[in-house]
């Protein structure tokens, strides 16, 4: 508010930008952050969508159950700039040809699959999860899933992402279809430990 080298359509549309960035204090005006609970805090009903046939490029982005014990997976289909998450699978105790098989209900024989550097951990027999995947039939990407931070460097910022993930819904970038239950729920249950907001969140809910 204070800068004058900025018109007021600019200021007026920052703070629309960042209207529902849990970040909004520092981001705007520079201000410490000290707030507990929900990570994500933009309302659901600016993100989600009635199933529908979308028609673009996709890809399916899993997580593997080394940590959590569970296997998830979401196909996106970007179309018209945004994002939709349209599917999910999400399973526990099973075997690694039973989440291949998910995620083939997916999609996932075709469209390329992003998977966490855990997916890089080499078995018993010598052989990383991704490969085994990909012997399985599954289209995985060649290399672990990353950013590309300010320095040009790989890294895998937790924090970073929710920041993102919380801008792109709220600026419509990215939508979730009511088809996904359980990745709606869990975006509601998501918290930071308390007392300690804005630093990585337990892998719980």
């Amino acid at each position: 508010d204070d800068d004058t080298w900025m018109s007021d359509d600019q200021r007026r549309e920052i703070k629309l930008k960042n209207e529902h960035n849990i970040f909004k204090e520092a981001t705007l005006y520079g201000r410490p952050v000290a707030r507990a609970g929900l990570v994500f805090k933009v309302p659901q009903e600016l993100y989600t969508y009635e199933a529908r046939a979308l028609d673009g490029p996709s890809i399916i982005g899993i997580d593997l159950p080394h940590s959590s014990g569970t296997f998830a997976g979401v196909r996106m289909t970007q179309e018209a700039g945004v994002w939709h998450v349209e599917m999910e699978w999400k399973a526990s105790g099973l075997q690694m040809a039973d989440y291949a098989e998910g995620m083939k209900l997916l999609g996932g024989a075709r469209t390329p699959i992003s998977w966490p550097h855990d997916g890089g951990r080499q078995g018993e027999d010598g052989v990383t999860a991704a490969e085994s995947y990909r012997q399985m039939g599954l289209n995985m990407l060649p290399r672990c899933a990353s950013m590309i931070g300010a320095d040009g460097k790989r890294h895998r910022s937790v924090v970073t992402v929710i920041e993102q993930l919380c801008q792109a819904f709220s600026d419509g970038t990215l939508k979730v279809s009511n088809d996904c239950p359980a990745l709606l729920k869990e975006l509601t249950r998501y918290r930071w430990l308390e007392g300690q907001p804005g630093k990585k969140p337990k892998r719980a809910d």
